[in-house]
């Protein structure tokens, strides 16, 4: 059985792209989104379209989005988050489910990406975190990338959802 295949029925066919978002909700968890800067409003839209009470779930500390800052160094991006997780399952939640927006492509967004992903899995490894990295992976160096992130990576998924080989 894919991954898809798995959660599918918990994603009502499929059709949210908020995956961890929606699965960690469902599973108690406190969900963090990181957003592209400028764009939670737009995320907040997307996420409502969904099917989530996002007013409701940011009222009651389940849900909380963040606007990526490009400046915010890998390791504090990752630090900044060390003390609200405590603060989630002091509350009571399960974990932390932590997603971010989709990152391109381009070698210059891959290689700045896995810098703060590195940093993250560092920090969080082994504790409640469940993390969605979602990255396109075309092109030439797709497969380089796929390994790459397979390294430090509990799993790679393709398009369809089946572990990358």
């Amino acid at each position: 059985m894919s991954f898809a295949e798995a959660v599918e029925p918990r994603l009502d066919g499929g059709s949210c792209p908020h995956m961890a978002v929606v699965l960690g909700v469902r599973r108690g968890g406190w969900v963090v989104h990181h957003a592209v800067a400028t764009q939670c409003d737009r995320d907040r839209e997307r996420l409502t379209a969904a099917g989530l009470d996002v007013g409701g779930l940011e009222a009651s500390g389940s849900l909380a989005l963040f606007e990526f800052d490009a400046a915010e160094a890998p390791e504090a991006a990752a630090e900044r988050f060390e003390p609200l997780l405590a603060d989630a399952l002091r509350r009571g939640h399960s974990a932390l489910w932590y997603s971010r927006f989709p990152i391109g492509p381009g070698a210059a967004e891959f290689a700045g990406a896995t810098a703060y992903d590195r940093a993250w899995d560092a920090r969080f490894r082994g504790r409640p975190v469940i993390t969605l990295c979602p990255y396109v992976l075309a092109g030439e160096d797709a497969g380089e990338r796929v390994a790459h992130l397979g390294q430090w990576h509990d799993a790679v998924l393709d398009g369809e959802g089946h572990v990358a080989e």
